[in-house]
Order: C-alpha cells, then sequence, then structure tokens
C-alpha cells in the first residue's frame, strides 16, 4: 500500500535536511509524559514512532524499545512492523490528502494495543520547496473523528479547538462470531 509519493518523500527529505526543527518534536514534547503514561497503561513493550523525524521520542525515551519510522528518512524509512503501541505525534497534517486513508490503514495495521497521535488543525510555519504549506490538511476534529474511528475504539480525546488535537484508541477487536458472520 502506497502511503508517500516519490515527489512528497523528496519535498520532506529536503525540508528535513534544510531545516534543523523540522521534525525536531519542538511542538511535541509536551505530549511525552503522556505517551510515557499511556506505554505504561497499555504495557507495552515496545513503542513505533510513525514518522519520527529527527527521532526525538526515541532519545527521550532510551530505557524503553522505540522503534523509528518515517517514509522521508534513509534508514528508518522501510515499512514498519507491528509494535504495542503507535505513536504518531504532529504527523498526519503532513499527509497528502489522497494517501491519507491507506496511511490511517497502515497506522492501524501497525497498532497491536494502543495508538496515541496528535493532529494539528492550523497551518504550519513551514513552507515545503514547492510553496505548499507542510500542513496538507487542516480539518476540524470533526472531519478527523469518523475516519479515525472507523479504525480505533476511543480511549481519550483532547481537543484544543482551533490548534490541535490528542487521540488516544485501541485496535477494534474483532469476534470469531463476527468473523463468521462476515
Amino acid at each position: 500500500m502506497k502511503t508517500i509519493s516519490d515527489d512528497y518523500r523528496r519535498l520532506n527529505a529536503q525540508l528535513h535536511k534544510d531545516r534543523e526543527d523540522y521534525g525536531a518534536g519542538t511542538q511535541t514534547r509536551q505530549w511525552y509524559p503522556l505517551v510515557g503514561q499511556f506505554a505504561q497503561i497499555m504495557n507495552a513493550a515496545s513503542i513505533l514512532d510513525y514518522g519520527c523525524g529527527k527521532s526525538t521520542l526515541a532519545q527521550t525515551f532510551s530505557h524503553m524499545v522505540v522503534i523509528p519510522y518515517d517514509p522521508a528518512i534513509p534508514g528508518i524509512d522501510d515499512p514498519p512492523d507491528p509494535h504495542d503501541v503507535v505513536v504518531c505525534l504532529d504527523v498526519l497534517e503532513h499527509i497528502e490528502p489522497e494517501l491519507l486513508d491507506a496511511v490511517l490503514d497502515d497506522l492501524k495495521r501497525c497498532t497491536l494495543k494502543g495508538i496515541f497521535l496528535t493532529v494539528n488543525m492550523r497551518p504550519a510555519y513551514k513552507v515545503l520547496a514547492d510553496g505548499r504549506n507542510a500542513h496538507l490538511i487542516q480539518k476540524p476534529l470533526e472531519w478527523w473523528l469518523p475516519k479515525l474511528m472507523e479504525r480505533w475504539h476511543i480511549l481519550g480525546l483532547t481537543h484544543r479547538a482551533p490548534i490541535e488535537f490528542v487521540f488516544t484508541g485501541q485496535p477494534h477487536v474483532i469476534t470469531k462470531a463476527q468473523e463468521l458472520a462476515a
């Protein structure tokens, strides 16, 4: 399943190269304590940092197994395996709109026990080399929520309108009876 176009991968790789602050966790570090609590509640043996940028979560959580994944950074761009907890901080708004469902499906595939994600809903301060705002998707919570609820049960939701929201969830569990009925 394609989650990023080759052109967009190059644009993101260039932005990572040109700007030390791009993907450095500057805006997301505030959530690290809650990520740690969530991982503990989920009894996580491993965390996948999906769209990790400069891998600051792995550096901060050096006492835990944190697997970095970013499709725009060579060396950590191979499709990830599933992990207990998936963390996706300030990533989804950067996804190409036509590939968002594929990315959400990939996040679902990777999530064994729980997901912790944040989405920024306003324009970014950074601009891509082609002139577009780095936040390709600038939609309100009401637009995002049905997409997330298709894939996960809500455990928690914090909405800081109009800036961002935090979503925690668990995968939908399919019972044997549901499998047989399908």
